[in-house]
């Protein structure tokens, strides 16, 4: 399924992959107003390590060939988070108002997705406690995603064992009000 989207005089041919907005690399070069086409290739080259599997890929996609004609060809895409990755390294001057525009969309994405609810599944008796902790952690600057899963039978013990997780060692907790506005139910 292909959609359209804009930013200035830059029309998007979307490509929709796994239920994910994914941009073409050229189109996004246009977009960020460099000169060259292969501009984001480039950047994504000599900053292939920070991008994840999530913010880009290659995807057989429909070109315009010889003659108007179609054809089917490798394409690198960038999710909306690499886009916003490759907007961080571009040194054009609309890179800061492109930045802000995928957010925008992203935030709008996130708005309508539904949570992913993961079914429960029978544990064995030995694995058992009270509490099983999912922590989805997303960089907003760089666009990362972070997902810490444990297991713990006391919110105290959920709190240290997320700071061990992120490289802290607690030494003690005091016991305060919980903040139960920052919490949501789903299901």
């Amino acid at each position: 399924m292909n959609t359209q989207l804009s930013f200035r005089n830059t029309q998007f041919d979307i490509a929709n992959h796994s239920g994910q907005i994914w941009l073409r690399g050229t189109e996004i070069a246009k977009a960020l107003g460099m000169e060259k086409s292969d501009a984001v290739s480039q950047i994504y080259n000599r900053n292939s390590d920070e991008f994840t599997e999530a913010m880009t890929l290659t995807l057989k996609l429909s070109v315009k060939g010889f003659g108007n004609g179609k054809s089917a060809k490798d394409v690198r895409v960038f999710s909306l988070r690499g886009a916003h990755l490759i907007a961080m390294f571009a040194r054009t001057e609309i890179a800061k108002e492109f930045r802000k525009w995928v957010l925008d969309i992203l935030d709008k994405e996130v708005g309508n997705t539904p949570p992913v609810i993961t079914p429960v599944t029978k544990v064995p008796a030995e694995l058992k406690s009270r509490y099983r902790v999912r922590v989805i952690i997303y960089d907003e600057m760089f666009g990362n995603c972070l997902e810490l899963i444990g297991k713990a039978d006391t919110f105290r013990t959920i709190a240290s064992g997320i700071a061990t997780d992120l490289g802290f060692k607690p030494t003690g907790f005091v016991a305060v009000q919980m903040d139960s506005s920052k919490f949501k139910r789903i299901y």
